[in-house]
């Protein structure tokens, strides 16, 4: 997607944040008026964030840019480095962005079997002790257990999202183009997707190839 347009965005230290609109069920769905974006930078990163709306839950996608090509790792760090300090970049304001952000797709599968295991959930795995018959209508008298636990899980920006997003009204004319941040995804970035009233991070990820199709 490349757009000129109002975005959530704040600039850090070495990277800016930009947040983006994200659909839990696969579906972009534009705010009344359309959709306000914030972009944050930094020293050595970017970043932009775009609400949905006031659903019950409220779902947005931030991609943390790095301004170096090779700074994702530091950038990383940074944000990691201190319990709290993630949401404190996160978008307040809103600017003017022009935004080139490219199509991508992140798939995950993940068998949390042994995750379970290791956090002391063991019981329902057991062939002996598990006894899950409970959650079938009928009881055939056969040990009842867990052998896998499985994840799946996929990210994916298109132009569906690009469209939904596409609500403020465009820059035309002629003249000086106004002032504004540019969010140039063309090296690493890393993502997230966050539950913005619990604030819980429900997905991250990192994208090592824009130019990869």
């Amino acid at each position: 997607m490349y757009e000129l347009k109002t975005m959530s965005i704040s600039c850090m230290d070495g990277f800016k944040v930009l947040k983006l609109p994200y659909g839990p069920d696969g579906e972009y769905e534009p705010a009344p008026g359309g959709l306000p974006y914030k972009i944050h930078r930094g020293p050595r990163a970017t970043s932009v964030k775009t609400p949905l709306g006031e659903d019950a839950t409220q779902f947005s996608m931030f991609v943390f840019l790095p301004d170096e090509r090779d700074g994702m790792a530091t950038m990383v760090d940074v944000i990691t480095a201190a319990p709290g300090y993630l949401y404190s970049v996160l978008p307040t304001e809103t600017k003017l962005v022009q935004i080139n952000l490219p199509k991508f797709e992140v798939s995950l599968d993940w068998d949390l079997g042994s995750d379970l295991r290791r956090l002391g959930l063991t019981l329902p795995f057991s062939r002996k002790a598990g006894d899950l018959r409970g959650m079938y209508k009928k009881d055939d008298g056969r040990p009842t257990f867990l052998t896998k636990v499985a994840h799946k899980a996929i990210i994916k920006v298109n132009e569906e999202g690009t469209d939904a997003a596409a609500v403020m009204t465009a820059l035309r004319g002629g003249g000086p183009m106004p002032d504004h941040v540019e969010f140039v995804a063309d090296h690493p970035f890393t993502f997230i997707i966050m539950e913005e009233r619990s604030g819980v991070i429900v997905f991250a990820g990192h994208v090592l190839d824009p130019t990869c199709k």
